[in-house]
Formats: C-alpha cells, structure tokens, sequence
C-alpha cells in the first residue's frame, strides 16, 4: 500500500487481526497521521520481518516498538514527526538490519546501551540523521557493533571525539 493518498490513522485493528500472518508492512510515501498503536505481542510465531512506514506525518513515542514481531529484519520510520527517545531495550530484535529512523523529532542521547545490546551484533545500517535533538557524545559501544556498513547520524547536536 506504499505510494497512494492513504490518510488518517493506521487501524490498530490492522495489527491485532493480521500481524500473526504478515510478513511484510509497507505504508511508506502516503499521509498517514496519529501515533502507531500495536497489541501486545500475543503469538510467538509472528513473521514480521519487515515494516515500512516513512515518508508519513505519523507522531508519539517509538513505544510501539515494543510491541513489534522479534523476527523484524527491517525497520524503517524514517521521514515522521515521531517524538520522544530513542528506545535503548532494541535489543528485543536479535535479527535487525536494517534501522532507518532519520527526520523525525527524536530527542536526548544516544544510549550505549543501545550498540551493546544483541540487535546490533547484526545490524548493517542504523540512520538517524537530521532528528535536530540528538546531543551528547556518541558512545565507545558504537565500535561492538562490528557488522555495521552504515551509520548515518548528521545533523544533529553531538560533541566530542569520535569513537574508535
């Protein structure tokens, strides 16, 4: 459903009722508003490993995250208006990617918690770029996440050394 002129919310119902059988979520490019609102993870068995959402005005914390299939591969909530932090416990998705959560309205640090936790030992790309509110030094861990092929964090406020 990516690149139409869908508006509105994103129906939680989308979720509850079919998230045990999607594989793949692309609602990319459209004007969808609202925060993301996903069950509770019910059934293990959630083949989720994909989940596009740029290009939107979607708004709220990344809370929904939480909530997400362990299988995600990858993640792309890039180009929104999401707000809040940057979720440190990403760690419940061991076979992540993929991770794009550029221009958006993300605010504090980047945690180091974040680049220790098992979802970036596979990690190829995290962007985060162009959130404004990203400040603080970039954590030593940067350097455990030794899979990653591209990082992407400019235009921000970070200060200091970069990590080795």
């Amino acid at each position: 459903l990516s690149q139409n002129h869908l508006y509105g919310t994103i129906p939680s119902a989308l979720f509850s009722s079919l998230m045990p059988q999607l594989s793949k979520v692309s609602l990319e490019r459209n004007q969808l508003t609202g925060t993301v609102s996903i069950p509770p993870k019910k059934q293990p068995q959630q083949q989720l490993f994909k989940m596009s959402l740029s290009y939107n005005k979607l708004t709220g914390p990344l809370d929904f995250m939480n909530d997400l299939s362990n299988n995600l591969k990858y993640l792309y909530l890039d180009h929104n208006q999401f707000t809040g932090t940057i979720p440190t416990d990403a760690g419940i998705f061991p076979l992540l990617q993929h991770w794009d959560i550029s221009s958006n309205q993300l605010t504090g640090t980047l945690s180091s918690a974040l680049f220790s936790s098992s979802s970036f030992k596979n990690m190829k790309s995290f962007q985060f770029n162009s959130n404004l509110n990203l400040f603080g030094t970039l954590p030593t861990e940067i350097g455990l996440a030794t899979s990653l092929e591209l990082i992407e964090g400019d235009n921000n406020e970070f200060r200091g050394t970069i990590p080795s």
